[in-house]
């Protein structure tokens, strides 16, 4: 008895699955230009620092919710994941390290004035070497 063929791929001809968004094959859809043309700003923005990063990345949550790409109903729930409460807290912890002056006197402990930056770095690596487990 001969087994009859196969049915045919759900998939159109060009190679795209169904629902892919009407680009050409190898292309990009026009989600993903606006999706990798706000990464490009808002990375852009974070490079320049002319601007606090909270603000930026408030910003770009608030132009995705906007602009739609962003659910409006489930933009805000990453702000109650642990991860996000732990990274907002170094942040606060840091700057008042940094506003203490505690910063400035570990810095002057292990940078010394006279050394150029290559030898810094040499040093922080071969003690880093050699602190690694076998």
């Amino acid at each position: 008895m001969s087994r009859p063929p196969p049915p045919a791929s759900p998939r159109p001809a060009g190679g795209l699955h169904p629902g892919a968004g009407g680009s050409s094959p190898g292309g990009m859809t026009e989600d993903q230009i606006i999706l990798f043309t706000r990464f490009a700003l808002v990375f852009g923005a974070l490079i320049w620092g002319r601007w606090r990063c909270d603000l930026v990345a408030f910003t770009a949550l608030l132009a995705g919710v906007v602009l739609g790409g962003v659910p409006a109903k489930s933009a805000f729930e990453g702000f109650g994941h642990p991860a996000t409460l732990v990274a907002a807290l170094v942040l606060v912890v840091s700057a008042g390290l940094t506003r203490a002056g505690v910063v400035m006197l570990i810095t002057r402990r292990f940078v010394a004035a006279g050394r150029f930056l290559g030898s810094h770095i040499a040093s922080w690596a071969r003690s880093a070497a050699s602190s690694r487990p076998s």
